[in-house]
């Protein structure tokens, strides 16, 4: 799995918790 593809799923699961988006940044 490439980066990116790691990147866009991250980004899915972030429309649905935005506890992750904390976490990322």
């Amino acid at each position: 799995m490439t980066t990116l593809e790691k990147l866009k799923k991250y980004l899915e699961k972030i429309k649905e918790k935005d506890k992750d988006l904390n976490i990322f940044l």
